[in-house]
């Protein structure tokens, strides 16, 4: 009986294994899904934190920034200070970018009285897919590294998360579903509340 394995594929020269591993690739729809912070748990977490130490705004953030300097105050703190009753403190204020005109500093003073916006600023999210991964990628380091340099690279990371998505630019198509209802006015929906 002839055995239908082929055990002597790692004697081949490698460019023919590396042909045999190149031809395994095929095009695939990777469907993307977001696991995100409920925000009846942000919230939770939102109303019970001490500001700043509990949330810290991202640097990315700050190509949001101009979309909201319409929004800010203009004065950025007018909140009492511990300063004001006699203390001090020589530590200096922690800033999450270097603001500036055309980037300025979004206070956390401002985030307080606008929970939907923080929820939007600081929540935690990641993005993945369940989509099947080349078999090829987990086989054996060579045939990993082959498929590395024909374009498969962990994509899809988000602030709060690295990419976990194993995705060809190059020939793969990513499929993002709708989400039902998105926008911020979304969240009044759970009680109008925060």
């Amino acid at each position: 009986m002839v055995d239908p394995a082929f055990h002597p594929f790692s004697r081949l020269p490698f460019e023919i294994r590396e042909m045999i591993y190149v031809a395994s690739i095929q095009p695939r729809i990777v469907e993307v899904k977001e696991k995100a912070e409920c925000p009846g748990g942000f919230f939770k977490r939102f109303r019970t934190t001490i500001f700043p130490q509990g949330f810290q705004l991202d640097p990315s953030i700050a190509h949001f920034a101009p979309g909201w300097r319409h929004e800010l105050p203009l004065e950025v703190d007018n909140q009492t200070a511990l300063e004001d009753y006699g203390f001090t403190n020589s530590k200096p204020t922690r800033k999450p970018w270097v603001p500036t005109a055309e980037c300025p500093e979004i206070p956390l003073n401002w985030l307080i009285e606008q929970p939907v916006v923080a929820y939007e600023f600081m929540r935690r999210s990641e993005l993945f897919s369940r989509a099947p991964l080349p078999a090829l990628l987990h086989t054996c380091r060579e045939s990993r590294n082959t498929l590395q340099s024909h374009g498969y690279e962990l994509a899809f990371g988000t602030r709060s998360s690295s990419a976990m998505t194993w995705f060809n630019h190059k020939i793969d198509t990513v499929y993002l579903r709708q989400i039902q209802g998105a926008g911020p006015h979304r969240y009044s929906l759970m009680g109008g509340h925060f």
